[in-house]
């Protein structure tokens, strides 16, 4: 048996010889991945300058990346079994734990002196700490086990077998052999075996002949009693090419990676600060056995069978597609192998919960509050891979979504206002009026063509259907065309929680000389848009909703009464609920309603309106981070002025202040998953409540002017002021809307 340092030895390298040049810490932080990241942050110093500069092989397999630099190995043992260490060199620091000599079997550092130098030189690329000298580790926090099995270049397959067994009784979870022969030892074997039924990764180099298949220990990589616990690792030179000196996968193939191992700078064992370059599939095994550590200490309670099948899972495929004779799996690839692998869920009330995919919509009732929970770090949680590695999450990533502009909401309102153009078709001998109309869909959007075909009666009755924006189509019955918008208290109600595209359908009767009776139904029947951006049908709560208004009128007072009652099947006031925040059920809303008119002058009326509604509590879905949802109270209110033939006839001006839909009392349960058991990877959950009542609801403030244009146009000029736009907590602001239509 011997050791396996390649055929090539560079220049020693003494870093008293060299003046040092630190430019600046370098900060690196682990990031919060939107949709799943690692639990914890930290930020920490990398290497820099010089140090960096000879830590190619880490840097290249991404050890010096954030993730990878918030664990670095911490608290984890790999086991040297090689040549010994120099115990005083600068790289091992605080990394030491008690030395076995297997030839003498004493312990201690003195026992495991490095008279050769490949075993420090390889403790080095797994562990070398970060000191800004010389070079860094893969796993700069790990500890180091040196257990010295070589005195000179040779050793006999019974010594390497007594340091297997030490390593095994100190529970290092990692066992880097870089060494190898040409035939299998039925010692070493045993002692592998012991160490694999022990929870034992060994991480073998495959040796430096140039052959087709690994040497000896790393082809008992393929064998079954390995259960998938032994690496067998080649070198690449630094174009990611098979280097000619390195064995090749051949049968180990499916438990064979490679990693960077020509020209690698370690510590030397003839100094403290004594540094060398050397080649060989030696030093391609620790920076494999640094990664494993990685992987095991930012998931503590991870098997030796998972970190090795993580790391094969992730490697960068080199060679022939997929697994192959010569680069086996690939390169081993940290940076890939610290993030999510396979399918990503999260943990609720009754076990798993699917993560939703693709655009949502959330409404404005609760959108405030929701918004105010995920920016407090309310709707975090963690989130497991197939794996069961647990990943920091923010559920409430949706909100960061782009939201409906003010001037879109400035542009929908003046065209509301503005109604559409109609060609009107009056009936034989004045019995009956038919009008067709039609609008164009806004600029942005946002809102789609709309069209409506509205039938008068002489006796005051008639009915309409419509299909398109379903905010104008509030307007088909005689309440909903009130001035100004939203004067109506049942389209309080309705466009906040019926949106995108609707069909929608009106009738109304006299009841007696100063009452009629007028029911409305709408339904969505599309899927809502966004700046021209198609939401889906998964951004739909499929909402129906039907009024029932009582209006009045005497003399220049008019008035209305009325319930309105909203069935949303896919979700609950206007939001969509994503798989991981669904629902139980339909949300059911039942909300009443008043308006009031006085006409003050024949061209002057103030208007005002008022909507409550209380929508009945949900449990949460058989698979979902809800525990339930309260009953939710909302309400709603609009005042205004309209003053018509204010420079022309047939012009007018409206001028509104009111509050759109808000909850005002309500709460929503979660119970979801924070963090895993360092033990066990077992979910620990928390319960959770988030208020759904906006402190600081939206207001707005609307000016509007609308005007003919010779004998088929309109003008319409609306301006519109946000306070608490969204219902988000100093957010003001200002739009301003131009419209002109004309008729063909």
């Amino acid at each position: 048996m011997r050791d396996i340092s390649g055929p090539a030895q560079q220049q020693g390298l003494n870093t008293d010889m060299i003046k040092h040049s630190r430019a600046g810490a370098l900060g690196l932080a682990v990031a919060a991945l939107m949709g799943a990241s690692q639990a914890a942050a930290q930020t920490t110093l990398g290497p820099v300058g010089q140090e960096l500069a000879w830590s190619s092989a880490a840097q290249r397999v991404g050890g010096f990346t954030s993730r990878a630099w918030a664990t670095r190995g911490n608290g984890v043992t790999i086991a040297i079994v090689d040549s010994g260490i120099r115990a005083d060199h600068r790289e091992f620091e605080g990394a030491l734990r008690t030395g076995f000599n297997a030839f003498t079997g004493a312990t201690g550092t003195t026992a495991v002196a490095d008279r050769n130098g490949h075993g420090t030189h390889v403790a080095s690329i797994a562990a070398g700490r970060v000191n800004n000298i010389g070079m860094a580790g893969v796993a700069s926090r790990a500890t180091i086990l040196p257990v010295q099995v070589f005195a000179t270049g040779s050793t006999t397959d019974a010594v390497v077998a007594r340091g297997l067994t030490w390593a095994t009784s100190q529970r290092a979870f990692v066992v880097n052999m870089s060494l190898g022969g040409s035939a299998p030892s039925i010692p070493m074997r045993d002692a592998m075996r012991a160490g694999v039924n022990a929870g034992q990764l060994y991480v073998v180099a495959a040796g430096n002949e140039g052959l087709a298949n690994p040497s000896w220990p790393a082809s008992f990589a393929s064998e079954a009693w390995a259960r998938g616990q032994i690496i067998a690792v080649g070198a690449v030179d630094n174009n990611n090419v098979i280097a000619a000196f390195s064995n090749r996968a051949g049968t180990a193939r499916n438990f064979f990676l490679v990693a960077p191992g020509t020209n690698i700078i370690g510590a030397y064992h003839t100094g403290s600060t004594a540094y060398v370059g050397m080649s060989g599939t030696s030093m391609a095994a620790p920076v494999v056995a640094g990664a494993a550590a990685v992987v095991k200490s930012t998931w503590t309670y991870l098997s030796a069978q998972q970190v090795a099948n993580i790391l094969f899972t992730t490697a960068t495929d080199l060679g022939a597609r997929g697994t192959d004779p010569i680069y086996g799996r690939g390169m081993i690839n940290l940076t890939r192998a610290l993030q999510p692998v396979g399918t990503v869920s999260a943990m609720g009330a009754s076990g798993p919960v699917a993560l939703g995919t693709g655009g949502t919509s959330i409404g404005p009732a609760t959108f405030g509050p929701l918004a105010a929970a995920a920016e407090r770090g309310a709707l975090t949680g963690v989130v497991f891979d197939g794996f069961g590695r647990d990943f920091g999450y923010d559920f409430g990533w949706r909100l960061a979504a782009p939201r409906e502009s003010s001037a879109s909401v400035a542009g929908t309102a003046l065209a509301a206002r503005m109604g559409s153009q109609s060609v009107t078709m009056p009936g034989v001998d004045g019995v009956a009026t038919l009008r067709l109309s039609a609008s164009a869909s806004t600029v942005d959007g946002s809102a789609p063509d709309t069209a409506s075909f509205r039938f008068d009666g002489t006796d005051g009755s008639g009915w309409a259907v419509g299909y398109g924006d379903a905010r104008q189509l509030a307007g088909l019955s005689p309440e909903g065309a009130q001035a100004p918008v939203h004067a109506d208290g049942a389209s309080l109600v309705t466009s906040g929680l019926v949106r995108g595209a609707a069909a929608s359908a009106a009738w109304w009767t006299p009841v007696s000389e100063t009452m009629r009776l007028s029911v409305a139904a709408r339904t969505e029947n599309g899927s809502q848009r966004l700046f021209h951006d198609e939401l889906g049908p998964q951004a739909r709560s499929r909402a129906t909703a039907v009024d029932a208004t009582l209006a009045w009128h005497v003399g220049p007072v008019a008035g209305s009464i009325g319930v309105s009652a909203v069935h949303e099947a896919g979700g609950r006031l206007g939001n969509v609920d994503p798989s991981e925040l669904g629902l139980k059920g339909a949300a059911a809303t039942l909300a009443g309603h008043a308006s009031a008119r006085w006409q003050a002058a024949p061209q002057t009326a103030l208007v005002a309106a008022v909507a409550v509604g209380s929508t009945q509590a949900q449990a949460g879905a058989a698979s979902s981070l809800v525990s339930q949802v309260e009953d939710t109270t909302t309400a709603a209110w609009s005042v205004g002025l309209a003053h018509t033939n204010l420079w022309q006839d047939g012009d007018r001006l409206d001028l509104s202040v009111g509050r759109p839909l808000s909850a005002v009392a309500g709460a929503m349960d979660l119970r979801l998953a924070v963090a895993a058991d360092g033990a066990t990877g077992a979910p620990l959950m928390e319960d959770r409540r988030i208020g759904l009542s906006s402190a600081t609801p939206e207001h707005r403030f609307e000016l509007a002017y609308t005007a003919p244009m010779g004998e088929r146009g309109e003008f319409g000029l609306g301006m519109m002021a946000r306070q608490n736009a969204d219902g988000l907590a100093g957010r003001n602001e200002a739009a301003v809307a131009v419209r002109f239509m004309s008729a063909f």
